[in-house]
């Protein structure tokens, strides 16, 4: 939804994933900035944190990785990442499923603004 309703703001590529992977590094050290926005079991459901990501190697990168692991690959790959902010919303439940909880449907708004505020629209 976050996603759906930034996609046409000018000068905003918008990327859904199920999970990050390495090849996104590519994408990413074509831009200046870039924001991932997360749900997080670590926050409050329907609570919106946001945060600036800094680069950090990652034990192993596997099949997923964090937005830091990626921010530090395309560093040591391509010599430069983006300036990144991580927008978490908290979750109430991380299982399957087709519809959002009552609180992170309530979140959305603040989440857009949270990331709009980030990118300085």
């Amino acid at each position: 939804m976050v996603a759906h309703a930034l996609a046409t703001t000018p000068g905003v590529e918008v990327m859904s994933c199920q999970q990050l992977m390495p090849e996104l590094t590519e994408k990413l050290v074509a831009v200046e900035l870039a924001v991932f926005i997360d749900a997080a079991v670590d926050v409050p459901a329907g609570a919106i944190r946001t945060a600036r990501v800094q680069a950090a190697a990652s034990t192993g990168l596997g099949h997923h990785a964090s937005p830091a692991a990626l921010l530090a690959l395309s560093h040591d790959i391509y010599g430069r990442s983006p300036d990144a902010f991580l927008i978490s919303v908290g979750a109430a439940s991380l299982e399957f499923g087709e519809a959002l909880s009552a609180e992170v449907a309530a979140a959305v708004p603040q989440a857009i603004a949270a990331v709009q505020t980030v990118i300085g629209r």
